[in-house]
């Protein structure tokens, strides 16, 4: 098997997560990203899985796809929801983290303000240390 068609298998996986996600059938999505990362893990699906938990309510699942992600991209997206899974877990300090390090790379992104906001205080106890 080439690495063309393993990407290719990946992609499609990914586009059918994609369009399970959009049209909210969050299980559908989760296994066709599960199934693109077993192929290519490619940071895009990563996100998407980690997306796909968090509107399943499973903000615990949703940490390791989504660190992955942000290890794996520059871009904004899977920084900001990282901040929100560690927030709905009540780990206030890697919130606080993981939102600076979605506005370091996008100073606009309303959703890791609103982490960063809402976690300040266990940020400023904690430096208080």
């Amino acid at each position: 098997m080439t690495d063309e068609s393993i990407r290719d298998r990946a992609r499609e996986a990914y586009e059918l997560g994609r369009a399970a996600l959009a049209a909210g059938d969050i299980e559908g999505a989760i296994a066709h990203m599960e199934t693109s990362i077993g192929e290519y893990p490619h940071f895009k699906a990563l996100e998407a899985l980690g997306e796909a938990w968090l509107r399943k309510g499973e903000p615990l699942r949703a940490i390791v796809p989504l660190a992955a992600a942000t290890t794996l991209s520059r871009q904004v997206r899977a920084p900001s929801l990282l901040a929100e899974a560690l927030l709905a877990i009540g780990d206030e300090l890697e919130a606080h983290r993981a939102a600076q390090i979605a506005l370091d790379r996008d100073a606009t992104d309303k959703k890791a303000r609103e982490v960063l906001e809402a976690t300040r205080a266990a940020h400023e106890a904690w430096n208080k240390l």
